[in-house]
């Protein structure tokens, strides 16, 4: 009996192949795909780390702008806060300065008050001789006197004087309407002396004189009766 020949067994079709190889060519689009991915992967964390950095930077630029403007507004606060208190300190100086020149002023008054009552009295008392009367005009108005004997006209003699000037050094006093004379008041105290020089044929010596204006723009007359020696004054406010 004639023997077979062995057969030789494939474990490998050519179906397998193709099954293995589409399981291969399946399995390196795979690992081609996670390669692009984990490289975009990649490219995106590397982005978004320099991303985060930056963003680090910023914040620790705006941190230290922060603590900047923090330091400047305190440093602003202290110095409000100094202005403040030498605002407060000027504020009670001045309270204690306004009272001062309100003490000030009082005392001023005060003592021109006792200034005035001490030129009243001065003037008074700088008069010579008998005191007739008081006229009171503005500064810088012209004032008229008039000297006539109000008696016998009996060549009574008299000498006048304004202040420092002398208006008549020996006048016979004439009847009315008089002897004239005039002066401006530039000063606020002012006098008119008056001293018998001789009584005439009828003592005393007696006389009038007329100022105008005087006191409150209308004319005023004033009377002496002197013996041959003495003195007769009266004084002429300028206000």
């Amino acid at each position: 009996m004639k023997k077979r020949p062995a057969r030789e067994i494939s474990v490998f079709n050519l179906s397998m192949l193709d099954v293995i190889f589409s399981a291969l060519g399946a399995v390196l689009i795979l690992l081609i795909m996670l390669i692009e991915y984990n490289s975009r992967l990649e490219t995106d964390l590397e982005r978004t780390q320099q991303e985060l950095e930056r963003a680090n930077n910023e914040i620790a630029d705006m941190s230290r702008t922060i603590e900047e403007q923090t330091e400047k507004i305190e440093e602003i606060e202290e110095k409000i806060r100094q202005r403040n208190e030498e605002l407060r300190q000027q504020k009670e100086e001045n309270a204690r300065t306004k009272e001062e020149l309100k003490r000030n002023k009082e005392l001023a008054e005060d003592l021109e008050e006792a200034n005035k009552k001490l030129k009243k009295k001065i003037k008074k008392n700088r008069g010579r001789g008998a005191f007739m009367g008081q006229c009171r005009v503005p500064l810088n108005t012209r004032v008229t006197f008039v000297f006539f004997d109000h008696g016998g006209i009996d060549d009574d003699r008299v000498r006048i004087s304004f202040n420092q000037s002398i208006l008549f050094a020996n006048l016979s006093l004439p009847g009315p309407p008089g002897k004239v004379a005039a002066q401006t008041i530039t000063e606020d105290a002012n006098y008119l002396y008056v001293k018998a020089l001789s009584e005439g044929n009828d003592p005393p010596n007696t006389a009038t004189v007329i100022i105008k204006p005087c006191i409150n723009g209308a004319e005023e007359s004033f009377k002496w009766e002197l013996t041959t020696g003495q003195e007769a004054y009266l004084t002429i406010e300028g206000i």
